[in-house]
């Protein structure tokens, strides 16, 4: 009778001991999942980004762009391009605002005589002063005045010269400036998490050392506040 009441003891103990083994680990995971899980939520919310994310849009657009100032305007039109890139704005006031951004874009013109497409990447990145109208204030209207700094990425022929064509002017990547800035001017507006802007760009600085024309753009463009919808 003693032995069997040891083995019955026995195996409660041991059953005891594996209910404790199981069930304590399998706690202890439960709350190491269930942080993961609070901290993969903390990570994944949104509504707590800095504020200046609250301004920051994606941007595109079409430009048709050309040649000013050229000794050659003759045989110079205008060519189609685009534009994309990242801005945002920051208020200095209750109707005025700094705005910033960094854009690739793809400025064209065409010498016209020998109908040769000429395309220019460039990277730029626009700064300037945005001034709220008075006028329809639904859609937040607004107008710009600035600089805009461009870094020309590359250039290329969309065919090369006649070689039985020696009198004309002949554009040349290899000697055009890699750096330009010049004046940014236009309106813009928004309605909800959407933007739209007409602008122009009027560059200073000559775009083949050889001649002394420079590249201006005017440009339609469309943007989406990237964050807005995840503020509370």
């Amino acid at each position: 009778m003693l032995d069997q009441y040891w083995c019955t003891s026995k195996f409660k103990l041991i059953e005891i001991i594996l209910i404790i083994f199981i069930l304590f680990p399998v706690s202890g995971f439960s709350q190491e999942e269930d942080q993961e899980i609070e901290e993969t939520e903390n990570i994944l919310d949104l509504s707590n980004l800095p504020y200046f994310l609250n301004d920051v849009m994606i941007i595109g657009g079409v430009n048709s762009s050309g040649i000013y100032w050229s000794n050659h305007f003759r045989d110079l039109t205008m060519a189609g391009g685009f534009n994309l890139g990242l801005e945002g704005f920051i208020p200095l006031g209750q109707v005025s605002f700094i705005d910033y951004g960094v854009h690739f874009a793809q400025r064209n013109f065409r010498h016209s005589q020998q109908n040769i497409l000429i395309k220019n990447n460039h990277l730029d990145f626009p700064l300037y002063v945005s001034f709220m109208l008075p006028e329809l204030r639904t859609i937040d209207w607004r107008f710009f005045l600035g600089t805009q700094f461009s870094y020309r990425l590359s250039s290329n022929l969309s065919e090369n010269y006649s070689p039985f064509i020696m009198n004309d002017f002949q554009y040349d990547p290899q000697r055009f400036n890699r750096f330009d800035t010049g004046m940014t001017f236009g309106l813009s507006g928004e309605v909800g998490n959407f933007f739209f802007r007409a602008r122009s760009y009027v560059g200073v600085s000559k775009l083949d050392r050889a001649e002394q024309g420079a590249m201006f753009s005017m440009m339609l463009e469309g943007g989406y506040f990237l964050f807005r919808n995840y503020r509370r």
